[in-house]
Order: C-alpha cells, then structure tokens, then sequence
C-alpha cells in the first residue's frame, strides 16, 4: 500500500480543486440512455464523455465520484489527470486506482504480492503491471461492481494515453465477446481532439454506445449554464449589495452573450466583481466590452494589473505553471520571495502574515488548463500581451534556481537541522523531490554558476529526506551527482572536462553504475563510450530495466 500510494500523491486534493456541482446541472449527461446503460449494466462496460472545455466534465466527475457510494456491492475509484509532472502519468493514475481499490477491499491486495517482491518499492513503475494487477483483482468474484472514474485523459502524458486506451480497448474487446466476467466499469472524460477520438475508432465503431458527445447536447449543456447564471447573480448581489433591478439587468445581460460555457461565465464574474460600485450604467457598460472569448478574457484579467506588480506576478505565474504539484500559499510565498543573493532563511522575508484567514495549507493552481495553454509560448514568435508570454524552459530555469538556493541556505549546513528546518520553514520538502526534475528539464540552459550552486546544495539534505532508511554513498565527485539524477547536458560537459568515469563512491559503485541503476539512459549511453567505464562497471543485485540491460551487455 506504501508503495502504491508513494506514486500516487493525495488524488482526493486532485479530485476537490474541481468546483461541486449546482443542483439540477449536469443533466445532460445524467438522463442520457448510454449513462444509464453505462451505469446499470450487469457486466463490464465502458463510457467515454467528450465536450469542448467549459462544459463542466470535470465538475460532473466530481460529482458522479461522489454519488457512487462505496457499498458491500461496489466500489468507486478516480483519478483527476491535470497537465503538470506529477498528475498527468498514467502510472499515478492506475497507482490511485488499486490504492482506493485496496483500502476499500483489503483481502484483493493478494494480487500484488508476486509483482511486490519482484519490484518492491519499484513496484508503480511499470504501467502495464499495474494494469495488469487491476484486471486480476476486477476478475476475483468477491470484487463486485468496480467504477472507475478518469477524468481529462487529454491531459494524461501522450504516451500514457496511448497506454490507457489500448488497454481499454484490448479488455472491452474481450468483455463484449464473453470473455471476462467481471465487472469493471469505467468512465473516462476527455476534450474530442483528433489524437483521442482516432486512438478510440475500433471501440467507438464496433460499439457507438459507449461515446456521449457534448456537442450534441449543447441545447441541455446551454440551458444548465443560464441556472448557473442566474444563481451566481443572485449570490452576487449580496455580495456587492445591488438592488432587485440591477441584478434583474446583470441577469438580462449575461444571458444574452453568445457561447456561453461555465469557464467564460465564471471569467466574466472575476472581471465583474473588480468593478468599482457597481451600477445598472457600469454594469451594463461593461457587459458590452466583455471579451468574446476564453484568450480575451484571461487577457483581459491580467492587464488590469498595476504596472508595478507585473514582474512579480509573471515570477508567480512562471512558478505555478512550473511547479510539479501545486504549491501550498506557504510554498509559493517563500518560492515568490527567493533570489540568487540570498544566503540564510532570515535573509527571506515571505509574506505569512494570515491577516485575512487564508489557511497557509491551501494550494495554488490555475483556474482551467486553457490558462496554462494561453500562457505557454508554442513557437518563437512574439508574444502580444500575455499570450504565450511564458518560455517553458525559463519556468523550469526559474524552478531549478529556487529549489538549488534553498537547499544551499546554511540553515542546512548540520545535518540535524534538516527535519526541523523542513517543518519550520515548509519548502524543504518540495525542494528535495523536485529540484532534479527542474534542472534536468532546464540544463540546456544552465550556466556554470548553476552548475556550482548545484554541487553545493548539499546532496546529504537530498539522501536524508529522500532515502532515510538507506546508507548515504557520499558522493566525492560532481560527476557521479549528476549522473544519479540523469542530468544528460551536464554529464556531457563533464566529460569534455576530462572528468573521472570511474570514480567510485564508498560502496564502490561508479557513475555508470548510478545512471544504470536510476534508469538514466541518456547519461548510460554518454558513459558507455568510455571503455573503463564499462570494465569498472558491476551490476546491481536488482533486475536493470530492459533498456539499460540491452544497451550495456550488447557492448
């Protein structure tokens, strides 16, 4: 269970970033005859939901997670995707998956064992392993009925989509003819882009029932956004105290506007309520000049900022698209606040002050994943205004310098300092577990100052939090830092440096032994060309992985 749930990060916090449901809304989905099929049928059977963004898919998974209540019959689990390192791997997804799974049913953990003392801790690793655990657990008749809900599997990593739906496919294909009996219903949500809907021709063809297009149920889907509407006005009018004919306008007005979806109503209600007193005049003013689309919206939220404010906000915007979880308020305040002269943490000066109630714990997050997308340049063209405005490998650059000063801080110069600092000060730990991935994303861009401040943020901080039961090597070179965590294009500038291949730590393993052991195939294949690297190089008492066994033992 440790090991399923080390891959799996909190899926519950996933789940509830995503509003809840407003009565009478999602109809569309919920009184549609492949729903109910879907959700009444005897045996295994899947649905597939797709809908432009802005319809409310993921408020209704949200919802349809919660509905299905676990029972001695059923049980439900769900993964929310979400484009960022952590929650968009099909890995973490099916890991979540036999987790819910396993703490539901706790005897169907069987299933695991043989696959758990062949990879221990390793054991998430492999997405087709656990696929495989899930389809032999499903198959136990004390199951029952499973749900599983995957929500926005567009933002599931390319690779990880192709992974999921061919094992989607391959099982129903096998259900349909009679050959399982088990009763594995899944719901999967997506945008109907042309990569999916093509990945799910031979289902969709052969079994058109398993597919709800929200395109054609725009009419329902239009209908329920004007009950938002006119819910959010009447919440909205107590709050900024407008009489019965101002909202009685507000509410004319908004329900005029052309395509209409619940993110750009909800865009509309931020710029509303920035408005200064408002009245009928402004109010109807203002509803003229809103943006007609998604793009203009964010536009036009973002320019509204005081100049002055401008570089911090894009340093905070850079942050939250880069981030490989979101950041807790704490978190982002003392990232938002480092900079490269800092030494010691009361050289920092973050804003904690909770004078307004913020819960310091809540995490920060963009409002819809069309923001990241308007934010991240796609080309080297220009940007105008903040569209595409942020370079993603500046956002990694900007995440791996945060991390690496805050690991360098003296406050970690001890090792004893290390556990209390972390619950003190509260960045440690996102640090410690992302630095590397940061670095290695942004290392073409690296200087040789990053390199240096890189050696010294103390790898000792990074052992004790990240592997507390296992031995410290202690690590006497840079290149075999660098190795460990695959950083490819600072290898390769050691190496030209004329660095030692086969230094070796306190146990005797060298740098290739590292990347081999890691995974780091990139690293593996620069070290390789080295012949005394290949002559010093012992293999590890654990199975390599396929890839690196072949490229080491064909030399």
């Amino acid at each position: 269970m440790q090991a399923l749930r080390t891959s799996t990060f909190d899926y519950k916090q996933f789940k509830d970033r995503n509003s809840s449901r407003l009565r009478d809304t999602c109809q569309w989905v919920l009184h549609h005859d492949n729903f109910r099929n879907w959700k009444d049928s005897s045996s295994s059977s899947l649905l597939w939901i797709s809908a432009d963004p802005g319809c409310g898919k993921s408020v209704f998974t949200k919802s349809l997670a919660g509905d299905l209540k676990n029972t001695d019959g059923h049980t439900t689990c769900y993964f929310f995707f979400k484009d960022d390192d952590v929650q968009k791997s099909a890995v973490t997804a099916l890991a979540a998956l036999l987790h819910q799974l396993f703490r539901r049913k706790p005897t169907l953990i069987k299933y695991t064992m043989l696959d758990f003392a062949a990879n221990g801790d390793k054991l998430s690793q492999p997405s087709h392993t656990l696929w495989s655990i899930l389809i032999k657990t499903v198959a136990d008749r004390n199951t029952g009925e499973v749900f599983c809900v995957l929500d926005a599997l567009d933002e599931c990593a390319e690779a990880g989509q192709y992974q999921i739906i061919t094992a989607l496919s391959s099982f129903y294909q096998q259900a349909i003819s009679g050959n399982n009996t088990s009763q594995l219903k899944i719901c999967v949500t997506s945008h109907p882009y042309p990569d999916i809907k093509r990945r799910f021709t031979d289902l969709t063809s052969n079994f058109p029932t398993i597919r709800l297009r929200g395109k054609q149920e725009s009419d329902k889907i239009s209908h329920e956004i004007n009950q938002v509407i006119k819910w959010r006005v009447s919440q909205f009018g107590s709050e900024l105290k407008l009489n019965n004919s101002e909202q009685s306008n507000l509410e004319t007005e908004l329900l005029t506007i052309c395509h209409r979806t619940y993110l750009r109503v909800t865009l509309i209600f931020d710029i509303i309520r920035k408005m200064i007193r408002p009245t009928s005049r402004k109010l109807k003013a203002v509803i003229s000049g809103l943006p007609s689309t998604v793009d203009e919206a964010y536009e036009a939220i973002l320019t509204k900022m005081e100049e002055d404010d401008r570089p911090q906000a894009r340093k905070l915007l850079y942050i939250v698209v880069g981030a490989t979880r979101p950041l807790t308020l704490k978190e982002m305040n003392i990232a938002l606040d480092i900079e490269d002269h800092h030494r010691s943490y009361n050289d920092l000066e973050p804003d904690l002050d909770d004078k307004r109630g913020l819960k310091l714990d809540r995490n920060v997050y963009l409002i819809h994943q069309t923001a990241k997308e308007f934010l991240l340049t796609k080309s080297e063209a220009a940007a105008i205004g903040w569209k595409h405005s942020l370079v993603p490998t500046d956002s990694e650059l900007l995440m791996a310098r945060v991390c690496l000063i805050y690991l360098s801080l003296t406050e970690f110069d001890r090792a004893t300092d290390q556990i209390s600092a972390a619950v003190k000060h509260g960045y440690l730990d996102y640090a410690v577990g992302s630095w590397a991935a940061h670095y290695r994303k942004a290392q073409h861009s690296a200087t040789e100052q990053m390199l240096h401040l890189r050696f010294k943020s103390r790898f000792d901080v990074y052992w004790s939090m990240a592997h507390q039961w296992h031995s410290n090597p202690q690590f006497t070179r840079i290149l075999m830092v660098e190795s460990y965590f695959g950083q490819e294009g600072i290898v390769k500038l050691l190496l030209e440096a004329k660095a030692n291949v086969d230094s070796k730590d306190k146990y005797g393993q060298t740098p290739l032994w590292w990347a081999a052991e890691n995974g780091r195939e990139g690293v593996v294949k620069l070290l390789m060309s080295y012949p005394s690297a290949l002559y010093h190089f012992q293999p590890s008492r654990r199975p390599l992985s396929k890839v690196i066994h072949a490229l080491i033992y064909s030399v």
